[in-house]
């Protein structure tokens, strides 16, 4: 705000120096009176605006003898003129002094019309008061935003229909979409699908755009309503045809050449050897002719029947395990993630052996009904039947192994080209076993407080 100016000036009893002129402030003819703590009018505004006036005498009829006077004093001088120059000077004087009179009664009406217009003028606080009022008006007549451009939700009932072709102009719909998905040689969104719809085309696009490109593939999901159900091919004991590369299965995108002979794998580019019971001709546009009756020729989705010596494999492989892989670095400590990640393990296992005791429990009382069998003997078969295993490992700039004999820890610092240096005994353990599991408890809870130090290393230094 400016600082006020002081002058001398005196008016009607009005001193001018006791009022500030806000330069800032948009009131003009005003000024802020400190004594009486208010707004005064300005007795030397002029409005720029205002259209000149000319201001007559009350009397219309005192006004024309004025007039008359004064004509005829310009006459008597005008004839005085040319006889004596003395007299001619005095009837001028006199003359002069005639307009006077009414130039004094015009300052005298241009005062009071000067006092009108300020009582006529508004305040301050009714100006502020306009401007708020006048402001509120314009927010309610126009609304900041336009409600026809905010993006919503768009929420139908509707249930679109999704073909499962290479369209390039159309997305495949959200996975809390409604759809009925129609299977035409791709695998459906349920079953299959990608993080990214468009991929970039070399390696540094891809690395300039930093963007994590995964696939989430259920194989067993719930097929939707009024979707048809995914086929069962058996292919005889022989199973189901593969590459010989990289062991793809035959899909509906695979090249078929020399006649239905031989076929070129679309994941590795392998030309492989058709076998004779599966061979059969090509039309013009090089596809077999029997493509719309084997389902694996034109279904994105199948589930093959294993064959005997698959199940046979498979039931010669060694037992299956949970291991689990801890960060430990000092990124992961910053973030408190270890002590959430051993409490999910911890729980998750917990969970998963109380689901595995009741479902075990239940089957033994459905195929044998004897009484007399204890709980020791249920807990000790319920161990052997069990041939899952689980085990856990540690790693910030090493790998860490953790002996459940002793508790040691066993530290590899060749990363690049590890090995394991415990022997299956000493990192898994039974699911079911209770003294082992009960040991092996007690050497994940211990991981958090094991590694604390590793807290105090600054993330810029991290080199896990």
């Amino acid at each position: 705000m400016a600082q006020p100016q002081q002058e001398q000036y005196q008016e009607d009893g009005y001193y001018e120096e006791d009022a500030e002129y806000y330069e800032d402030e948009d009131y003009e003819g005003w000024l802020w009176d400190d004594a009486k703590q208010d707004w005064v009018p300005d007795p030397n505004w002029v409005d720029p605006n205002a259209q000149p006036q000319y201001y007559d005498d009350d009397n219309n009829t005192t006004q024309s003898a004025q007039m008359t006077q004064s004509h005829s004093a310009a006459g008597a001088a005008a004839a005085a003129a040319a006889v004596t120059p003395a007299t001619s000077t005095a009837n001028t004087a006199n003359t002069t002094n005639a307009p006077r009179v009414h130039t004094a009664s015009s300052t005298s009406h241009r005062a009071s019309a000067s006092a009108v217009a300020s009582s006529q003028r508004v305040t301050p606080h009714e100006m502020k008061r306009q401007q708020q009022n006048k402001y509120e008006s314009a927010q309610q007549a126009t609304p900041k935003i336009d409600e026809s451009n905010i993006p919503r939700v768009q929420i139908s009932n509707k249930v679109n229909e999704y073909e499962s072709k290479p369209m390039l102009d159309k997305l495949p719909p959200g996975s809390r979409d409604a759809y009925v998905a129609m299977d035409c040689g791709n695998a459906t969104p349920r079953h299959c699908r990608v993080t990214l719809y468009n991929v970039p085309l070399t390696g540094d696009t891809a690395d300039k755009c930093a963007l994590a490109m995964a696939t989430v593939v259920q194989p067993m999901a719930n097929i939707g309503i009024e979707e048809r159900e995914i086929e069962v091919v058996d292919m005889g004991s022989d199973g189901p045809i593969r590459c010989n590369g990289c062991r793809g299965y035959m899909n509906p995108h695979v090249l078929w050449l020399k006649d239905g002979t031989q076929w070129m794998c679309n994941l590795c580019h392998l030309v492989n050897e058709c076998p004779v019971w599966y061979r059969k001709n090509l039309d013009g546009q090089y596809q077999r002719r029997d493509k719309m009756q084997r389902y694996e020729l034109h279904r994105g989705s199948v589930d093959y029947v294993a064959p005997d010596t698959l199940i046979k494999q498979l039931s010669e492989c060694k037992q299956p395990a949970f291991f689990f892989v801890i960060d430990v670095s000092c990124v992961a400590y910053q973030r408190d993630l270890i002590n959430l990640t051993v409490n999910a393990i911890r729980n998750s296992l917990l969970e998963l052996r109380e689901q595995y005791a009741t479902t075990t429990e239940d089957d033994g009382d459905d195929e044998n009904d004897q009484a007399d069998t204890n709980t020791e003997q249920k807990t000790s078969g319920t161990s052997r039947s069990c041939i899952l295993r689980v085990g856990f490992v540690t790693y910030d700039k090493k790998i860490h192994f953790h002996a459940l004999s002793n508790g040691a820890l066993h530290i590899i610092s060749e990363v690049k080209d590890p090995f394991v240096s415990l022997p299956d005994s000493e990192i898994l353990i039974p699911l079911m076993d209770d003294e082992r599991f009960a040991e092996w408890e007690r050497l994940l809870l211990r991981v958090p407080k094991l590694f604390e130090e590793n807290a105090l290393i600054p993330e810029s230094e991290n080199q896990s």
